[in-house]
C-alpha cells in the first residue's frame, strides 16, 4: 500500500512540475509578446523617449481567435489608452475602435457642448446648433468665418444658429487669449457687442498683429490653476485690441466701469474651460466646427458647409431651403 501511495505522489509531483514549468514558459512568452507590443507602438505611435508604456492583461474578446490588450502611454504628462486585438499565437496585433452607437452619436457630441451664456448668433429657438472652436489670430479661421456668415448664413437665416466658443492656440499665436479675454468682457453686457468685435477682429487680423507686440498671458496647463497663467498679464492698452474693445463698447452705451473692471481683472477661467471641452472632444486645430454634433474641421468651402447643414436640418426634420438660382449667363454676340 505504502509503495502505491508514494508511487502516487511522485507521479503528482512530476504533474505538478511539469505544470510549474508550462506556467512559467507562458509566462515567459507572455512577457516577450508585450515587450513586442511596446516597440511596435514607439515604433507608430512617435512617443518621446521618456514616454513609458505599461501593456494590460491579455483579456477574452469579442471576436473568435483573438484577445483583447489595453496599452496605457504616459507621455510628458499625457495619458493615452490603446485597445488592441492580440491573436492567440501571439504573432499579430490589430489596432481597431469600438463605437457606440446605442444612441445618436452627434448627439452625445452637442451634450458635452456646454453652451451656457456663450455668444449666439441666429435664432436662439433654431433646431440645428453650429458651436465653432475658433482662435481670433487663426487665418483660418478668418477665411471660414468669412465663408459662415458672409456666404452661407445668408442662406439659411433663423433655421441655423451659430455659437461661438474659445480655442486660442496660444503657443503659436500670441494675442489670441487677449482677444478672448476682450470678447468675453463684452459678452458679459452685450451679445451684439460681442459680435461686433468679433466681426472686427477676424476681418483686420493683419493691423492688430502690427499693434499687438507684447504677449499674451498663457492659459494654466492645470486648469484648476489659472493664477499662473494671468500673472504675468500686461496692464490695459490704449491700442490694438482693447482700445477696439473700448471703441466698441462706447458704441453700444455700455457700463465702462464695469467693462474695465473685467479687463483689468483678465480672468482666464471661462477661457481654460472652453479649451479643456474642446481638448475632451478632440479638438486639436482651429477652425472646429460641431453641426449639432458632426464634426468639421478646417476652411471649408460654401459647399462643404452647407451639406453638413442640409444633412442636420433634415434629420431635425426642417425644410432645408432652396438655393439661389444662378443668374444667367450673358448672352454672347
Amino acid at each position: 500500500m505504502k509503495v502505491v501511495l508514494v508511487s502516487v505522489l511522485k507521479r503528482a509531483m512530476v504533474l505538478v512540475a511539469l505544470l510549474c514549468l508550462g506556467c512559467a514558459a507562458q509566462t515567459n512568452a507572455g512577457a516577450d509578446v508585450d515587450r513586442r507590443i511596446e516597440k511596435q507602438l514607439r515604433n507608430e505611435a512617435e512617443l518621446s523617449p521618456a514616454a513609458t508604456v505599461k501593456v494590460g492583461p491579455h483579456k477574452p474578446s469579442d471576436f473568435g481567435g483573438w484577445d483583447e490588450v489595453t496599452v496605457a502611454v504616459n507621455d510628458q504628462g499625457e495619458q493615452k489608452t490603446y485597445t488592441f486585438l492580440l491573436s492567440k499565437d501571439g504573432k499579430t496585433l490589430v489596432h481597431y475602435t469600438r463605437f457606440d452607437i446605442s444612441t445618436d452619436p452627434n448627439q452625445r457630441t452637442m451634450a458635452k457642448i456646454d453652451l451656457t451664456g456663450r455668444p449666439v448668433r441666429g435664432s436662439q429657438d433654431a433646431k440645428v446648433t453650429v458651436a465653432v472652436y475658433d482662435d481670433f489670430q487663426c487665418p483660418y479661421c478668418a477665411r471660414m468665418y468669412d465663408t459662415l456668415f458672409n456666404d452661407v448664413m445668408k442662406r439659411y437665416g433663423d433655421r441655423v444658429k451659430v455659437v461661438y466658443k474659445d480655442y486660442p492656440l496660444y503657443q503659436i499665436h500670441p494675442w489670441a487669449v487677449r482677444a478672448a479675454l476682450d470678447s468675453n468682457c463684452l459678452l458679459q453686457q452685450s451679445n451684439d457687442a460681442f459680435w461686433q468685435f468679433s466681426d472686427r477682429v477676424h476681418a483686420t487680423q493683419h493691423e492688430i498683429s502690427a499693434q499687438e507686440e507684447q504677449p499674451d498671458p498663457k492659459p494654466a496647463k492645470d486648469s484648476k490653476d489659472p493664477k499662473d497663467a494671468k500673472k504675468d498679464a500686461p496692464k490695459i492698452r490704449t491700442v490694438g485690441l482693447d482700445k477696439l474693445t473700448f471703441d466698441i463698447a462706447a458704441g453700444n452705451k455700455l457700463d465702462m466701469t464695469k467693462l474695465q473692471a473685467c479687463l483689468a481683472t483678465r480672468d482666464l477661467d471661462r477661457v481654460q474651460k472652453s479649451l479643456n471641452e474642446g481638448k475632451q472632444l478632440g479638438v486639436n486645430a482651429t477652425p472646429t466646427l460641431f453641426v449639432n454634433g458632426e464634426r468639421l474641421e478646417g476652411a471649408l468651402t460654401p459647399e462643404e458647409l452647407e451639406a453638413a447643414l442640409d444633412r442636420a436640418l433634415t434629420d431635425a426634420g426642417v425644410p432645408v431651403p432652396a438655393k439661389p438660382t444662378p443668374a444667367p449667363a450673358p448672352a454672347t454676340k
